[in-house]
């Protein structure tokens, strides 16, 4: 037999095998570590791809969990400053009274019909009428209890030496058709005549009653 038919013929070695054997795992190896990396980029390229279509929507939920974080912060923020109220003033010093405006109707004389009318003949023979003077409204005050809502104290300004201080309050019941002005400076004990009933808050009821009585005097005098 010549040699050509031995090579034909011939077996490889059990190390050869081995060699071919270890060759064809690293191979199935590789190929499975890159089918993994494959599907890998593959996930990571949609899940980028689904968080791209949303980002317009993913950015305002942001904005919105912000501003929701903001608002949260501001009022725990008012409600510490309340309480730090509620501890330098204490609970008393919370309420106050105003001079609240009251329009009384005066008592029905009678010379007038149930409408407060007054009728009468002109000269020339034609019937009228006029209000009774009893129809008119009559002006006074009464003190009015109003809570203090807000402490606000300013850095110093227009040359003052000491912080401006002030203190903002709302009715006890809302009343329609009737605007309140909120902030109002409390009575410092100066004279009747000096004092802005619109913007002035009382701390005792008293001194507020005192003060409508003077109010209630003038109105009396200027009748």
């Amino acid at each position: 037999m010549n040699r050509d038919n031995e090579d034909f013929y011939y077996e490889p070695s059990e190390f050869e095998q081995q060699v071919d054997e270890f060759k064809q795992s690293l191979l199935n190896a590789v190929r499975y570590e890159y089918k993994a990396e494959m599907e890998r980029l593959r996930k990571e390229n949609a899940e980028l791809q689904d968080i791209k279509k949303r980002k317009k929507e993913i950015e305002a939920e942001h904005a919105n969990a912000l501003r929701q974080f903001e608002s949260e912060k501001l009022n725990f923020e008012n409600k510490l400053k309340r309480m730090r109220l509620a501890e330098l003033l204490g609970e008393n010093l919370l309420i106050a009274w105003f001079p609240s405006s009251q329009n009384n109707r005066k008592p029905k004389c009678d010379k007038c019909d149930e409408q407060r009318l007054i009728h009468y003949t002109t000269p020339s023979g034609k019937p009228a009428h006029e209000r009774c003077e009893c129809s008119e409204y009559k002006r006074f005050y009464k003190p009015e209890e109003i809570e203090c809502y807000q402490f606000y104290q300013s850095k110093n300004s227009w040359g003052g030496k000491m912080p401006a201080i002030s203190l903002y309050y709302q009715r006890k019941e809302d009343r329609e058709y009737d605007s309140f002005e909120a902030c109002r400076r409390p009575y410092g004990g100066e004279p009747f005549e000096k004092v802005e009933r619109w913007n002035v808050a009382f701390n005792s009821q008293e001194e507020c009653q005192a003060y409508c009585d003077w109010l209630n005097a003038k109105e009396a005098e200027q009748a």
